[in-house]
C-alpha cells in the first residue's frame, strides 16, 4: 500500500477516493472500504483513502474529543487489509 503524507507528490493513477479518520474500522467503516474497492474497480482506479493525523477534534475541542481506539500505524494495517491501495495522511493543525 502507497502511504503518501504532506508535501508528498499527487499520484500518478487516478483514485477513487473516500475521507475520514477511519478509526476504528468497524462495521460501517469496512462497508465504505468495500463500497470504494468496487467503485475503484469499475473505474480501473486506486482505492483511496484520505485520513488526518492527528484527529481533527484533538485540534479543534480537545476536551470534546473522542478517545482514538487505535493508531495511526493501526489504521493503515486495517486500511491495508481491507484492500486500500493507497492513502494519502493529511497533518491537521490550528
Amino acid at each position: 500500500m502507497l502511504i503518501l503524507r504532506d508535501g508528498d507528490p499527487a499520484a500518478s493513477h487516478a483514485s477513487a477516493v473516500a475521507i475520514g479518520v477511519f478509526d476504528g474500522l468497524h462495521i460501517g467503516h469496512q462497508k465504505i472500504i468495500a463500497r470504494l474497492g468496487e467503485i475503484a474497480r469499475r473505474h480501473k482506479a486506486h482505492a483511496t483513502v484520505v485520513t488526518f493525523d492527528p484527529h481533527p477534534a484533538t485540534v479543534l475541542a480537545r476536551e470534546r474529543a473522542p478517545l482514538l481506539i487505535g493508531s495511526l500505524d493501526q489504521r493503515l494495517e486495517g486500511l491495508e487489509r481491507l484492500g486500500v491501495e493507497q492513502v494519502r495522511i493529511l497533518g491537521f493543525d490550528e
